[in-house]
């Protein structure tokens, strides 16, 4: 079977979801905002809801504005993270294309035999990852070729072994 080329991609910040989650964040903060003006008398019902929607809206921006953790490696039909040089197996999946953008999600194999990896928040094990892929963060010595490469690793999807070809 022909597989895409091997690729390795490492994701960057995505400029337009910090830009949806900005304006998501805005809209939020200015709800809250809009409802403290309106109501005259302020209940606790009022403040959960107000501590909420602010509290969504930081978590929106912090989500939108860090940096993503890893590399993505495709090579024989097999994707991986690589997490400080340790390659981890998972099942990759398009969740949505616009042509110069794509959001995928990466699901290690085992994870719950996914070793602990340190961040600057502690120790976290491997779940499920979100990445934010742009046409712009492909290595410019590739040229476009590089993300049609990456798109074309994308779309192949999961491939079947061969027993299961077979039945």
């Amino acid at each position: 079977m022909r597989y895409p080329p091997a690729i390795t991609f490492t994701p960057a910040r995505s400029a337009l979801y910090g830009t949806v989650a900005s304006v998501i964040a805005i809209c939020l903060i200015a709800l809250c905002a809009y409802s403290i003006r309106a109501s005259s008398l302020f209940s606790l019902k009022s403040g959960t809801l107000i501590v909420l929607f602010i509290g969504a809206a930081l978590w929106l921006l912090r989500d939108a504005f860090r940096s993503p953790h890893g590399q993505l490696h495709f090579a024989q039909g097999q994707w991986q993270v690589r997490l400080d040089g340790e390659p981890i197996a998972g099942t990759l999946r398009l969740q949505l294309d616009l042509q110069n953008y794509m959001l995928v999600s990466f699901a290690p194999h085992a994870p719950n035999q996914a070793p602990a990896h340190q961040s600057a928040t502690g120790f976290f094990r491997i779940k499920t990852q979100w990445f934010h892929l742009e046409a712009r963060h492909v290595d410019p010595a590739t040229g476009p070729s590089g993300w049609l490469a990456l798109r074309r690793a994308v779309h192949a999807g999961p491939q079947p072994n061969h027993e299961e070809r077979l039945a």
